[in-house]
């Protein structure tokens, strides 16, 4: 993993971002913690549910 500090990323997020799309693991040193950057899948259903903060039977009740 290439690990980077804030002000590292801040200088060309643009490159660090297209790393990490094509699947290298980048982590941001962030205060004292340290945040990875992958891509995910997002499903329409996974995003409704964070979005709109709906329990998975609201969800499916919301669809019939």
């Amino acid at each position: 993993m290439k690990t980077l500090s804030l002000t590292q990323v801040r200088v060309n997020l643009a490159a660090w971002l297209k790393k990490a799309a094509a699947g290298q693991d980048i982590g941001i040193l962030f205060e004292d913690k340290l945040i990875a950057s992958r891509p995910v899948e997002v499903h329409s259903a996974d995003y409704a549910l964070r979005e709109y903060e709906l329990t998975p039977t609201q969800h499916v009740i919301s669809h019939l």
